[in-house]
């Protein structure tokens, strides 16, 4: 069934796929600076943890994720936890080192059927804060 249906029932939009990088794993130390993705191809995006290390001195790694607002969110995700957002228009990153000795994930990206890059806009949009599904 893919993951297609999960972010077009999030988005509220028809998608296309665009790409999926991952296994992306990050050890100890990394941090991923604030930013936002190309806005052409990663209008909604999912996050899929697939693991980290619960080894003692390892500490959670949550995404900050920013609304139009200002507001803030943290996120720490398990495994088998997936994140959807606007990642094209939203502020992202995981801005504090990570601790431990490994953080795994897969980035999917997508983009509404219809979007020609002229109609691009920048609108607010319902869906800025991020949602978490469990995994079953």
């Amino acid at each position: 069934m893919g993951l297609l249906p999960y972010a077009e029932a999030w988005s509220g939009k028809k998608l296309t796929p665009n790409n999926a990088y991952g296994l992306r794993v990050y050890r100890n130390t990394s941090n991923l600076h604030m930013h936002v993705d190309k806005s052409n191809t990663h209008v909604v995006s999912i996050i899929l943890h697939v693991d980290h290390d619960n080894d003692e001195g390892s500490e959670p790694w949550p995404i900050v994720i920013e609304s139009f607002d200002g507001n803030t969110a943290e996120v720490a995700l398990e495994s088998g936890d997936m994140l959807f957002y606007e990642s094209s228009k939203c502020m992202h990153g995981r801005p504090r080192k990570f601790k431990g000795r490994f953080y795994s994930s897969l980035f999917i990206h997508y983009y509404p059927a219809d979007w020609e890059v002229s109609q691009f806009s920048m609108k607010k949009s319902s869906k800025t804060i991020s949602t978490v599904l469990k995994m079953l």
